[in-house]
């Protein structure tokens, strides 16, 4: 089983498509299971797609400092 801290330290992982297939299946069952992580995995996700549009001259966007300010205060 899958507990909070360790989806959180897993989340990288399974964004970047590492993870194993065993410890991918708990992790989904966690986020499944768990508001607290889902949520926290959707925020991550969030922050990602946004830092993935953004070109490495530009501030960054009102929004993407909303979501990482959430994120943030959420660990």
């Amino acid at each position: 089983m899958m507990n909070c801290p360790r989806v959180a330290a897993l989340v990288t992982e399974f964004f970047e498509g590492t993870m194993g297939a065993i410890n991918q299946a708990r992790f989904k069952f966690h986020i499944w299971w768990c508001k607290d992580c889902r949520v926290h995995v959707e925020k991550m996700e969030g922050l990602v797609d946004a830092l993935g549009t953004i070109p490495p001259d530009e501030d960054i966007p009102e929004e993407l400092e909303r979501l990482s300010s959430d994120f943030i205060k959420q660990d």
